[in-house]
C-alpha cells in the first residue's frame, strides 16, 4: 500500500509543478508583451509601453558599427468633437465608431488658436528646457519650399529614422481616399496607421515621422487644428523648419509656377518675374500661418527644434544634421549624407529675378519682417505683418 501512495502523492505533484510552470510562464509572457520585447501582432500598431503608451525610442541607441545592424456638417455631438483625446488609440476607436459622421467646426481658416494665451517669445531649444516625451513619431512643420523634402531626404540616410512627405496632402492624398470631406477622427486614424506602415519603424525602435506645411492645416481647418495631431501623436517631437530669407522663398515658389517642376534632380536655371504686391500678400499670409501655428504648439507640451533651410543646405549641413539627430534621440550618423534634391535655379536673386532693379529698390525701405523670418527669436505676439509695419516704407508698390 505504501508505494501506490507514494505513487499517487508523487503524480500529484508533478501535475501541480506543471501548472504552477504554466502560470509562470503566462506572467513572463504578459510582462515581455507589456515591456516591448515581443513585437506586436498588428504591424500597424506601434509597440508600447506598460501606460499603453507608444514606446519611446531608445534615447542610447548602440551605433551600428557596435551592434552590426547598419503621407460639415455632421453626425457628431459637441461633446463627441470636444472631448480631448489623448492617445493612438482613442483615435483608432474613435475613427471606427464615427465613419459615417462628419465633425462640426465653426472655427475659422485660422482655427481657434489666436484665443489661445499668447506667450511672450519663443525661446531657442539651447536656452528653454526640453519638455519631456514618450512619443516615437515627429514632425516637419513648415512652409512650402523650404527644404522640407531635402530634410526628408536627409533623415532617411539615418538607420533608425524613416521620413514620410506630406502625408495630409489634402487633394492629392486625402480626396482621393474619401477622407478630406470626413471627420478628424478618421484622418487621424489613417495618420497613425500611415506612419507605421513600415514594421520597423514602429516595432523595432525606429522614430518615424512626416511633413506637414502650414497652408495644409489652412486647409484642413474644417476637421481639425494641429493640436488634435499633437495629441494624436502622443505629443512628438516637432522640427520647426523655415528660411530666413523670405524673398528666396516666394522666388522659389513662383519658379515652381512657371515651371511645374516642384523639386528636380537638374537646375532648371530658369528667371522670374516678381509682382511686389502678390509677395506682400505673400508674407502677410505666411506669418498669419505661423502664428497660428506656433500658439498651437505652446498649447502642447512638445520637444521644439528650430532649424532653417540655410542651416540645412550650408556648409555646415552636418553638423545641423548632427543637431536634429540629437533631437531625435537618435545617434549621429557619419555616412554620406545624400539627396537627389537640387535647386531650381541656383543662381543669386539678382541674377534669377527679372525686375530686381525694381524689388531690390523696395527692399531697401522695408520692414524688416518683409525681409527676414527668425522665428527662433521673434516674438510671437507680434510676428504678423500688418498694415503700420510700412508707416516708414514709401508706399511705392511696383
Amino acid at each position: 500500500m505504501l508505494p501506490r501512495r507514494a505513487m499517487k502523492v508523487m503524480k500529484y505533484m508533478l501535475k501541480l509543478g506543471l501548472e504552477l510552470l504554466c502560470v509562470v510562464a503566462i506572467v513572463l509572457l504578459i510582462r515581455s508583451n507589456q515591456q516591448g520585447l515581443i513585437p506586436s501582432n498588428n504591424a500597424l500598431q506601434p509597440a508600447m509601453d506598460k501606460r499603453g503608451q507608444p514606446q519611446a525610442p531608445n534615447v542610447n541607441p548602440v551605433p551600428p558599427e557596435q551592434s552590426g545592424n547598419n503621407g460639415n456638417q455632421g453626425g457628431l455631438q459637441n461633446n463627441d468633437i470636444q472631448q480631448p483625446l489623448d492617445t493612438l488609440s482613442d483615435y483608432r476607436e474613435k475613427g471606427e465608431e464615427t465613419d459615417n459622421g462628419r465633425v462640426i467646426d465653426n472655427s475659422n481658416n485660422f482655427g481657434d488658436d489666436f484665443n489661445e494665451p499668447i506667450t511672450p517669445n519663443i525661446q531657442t531649444e539651447s536656452t528653454r528646457p526640453q519638455p519631456h516625451t514618450d512619443s516615437t513619431f515627429y514632425v516637419v512643420l513648415a512652409n512650402g519650399r523650404s527644404g522640407t523634402h531635402l530634410m526628408m531626404h536627409l533623415l532617411n540616410n539615418h538607420p533608425k529614422i524613416k521620413s514620410y512627405g506630406e502625408l495630409l496632402q489634402p487633394e492629392r492624398i486625402l480626396r482621393p481616399q474619401g477622407l478630406l470631406n470626413s471627420n478628424k477622427f478618421r484622418v487621424l486614424k489613417y495618420l497613425t496607421e500611415a506612419l507605421c506602415r513600415d514594421k520597423t519603424a514602429c516595432g523595432l525602435g525606429k522614430i518615424s515621422g512626416f511633413i506637414m506645411l502650414n497652408w495644409e492645416l489652412t486647409k484642413l481647418s474644417h476637421l481639425m487644428k494641429l493640436q488634435d495631431i499633437l495629441a494624436a501623436l502622443d505629443n512628438p517631437r516637432v522640427i520647426i523648419l523655415y528660411r530666413e530669407m523670405i524673398l528666396e522663398t516666394f522666388t522659389s515658389l513662383s519658379l515652381v509656377q512657371k515651371t511645374g517642376v516642384p523639386n528636380a534632380d537638374t537646375p532648371q536655371n530658369v528667371s522670374v518675374t516678381i509682382d511686389w504686391n502678390r509677395f506682400v500678400t505673400y508674407v502677410k499670409l505666411k506669418r498669419a500661418e505661423w502664428k497660428r501655428s506656433l500658439l498651437a504648439l505652446n498649447t502642447r507640451e512638445v520637444p521644439k527644434l528650430f532649424m532653417t533651410y540655410e542651416q540645412l543646405s550650408g556648409e555646415n549641413q552636418v553638423q545641423a544634421m548632427d543637431r536634429i539627430y540629437n533631437f531625435l534621440g537618435v545617434y549621429p550618423f557619419h555616412g554620406n549624407l545624400t539627396s537627389s534634391i537640387v535647386k531650381l535655379n541656383p543662381k543669386t536673386l539678382d541674377q534669377k529675378i527679372d525686375n530686381w532693379d525694381i524689388i531690390s529698390e523696395n527692399l531697401k525701405n522695408a520692414p524688416k519682417k518683409l525681409q527676414k523670418l527668425d522665428l527662433a527669436h521673434e516674438d510671437i505676439s507680434n510676428i504678423e505683418l500688418e498694415d503700420w509695419d510700412f508707416k516708414d516704407f514709401s508706399e511705392k508698390f511696383h
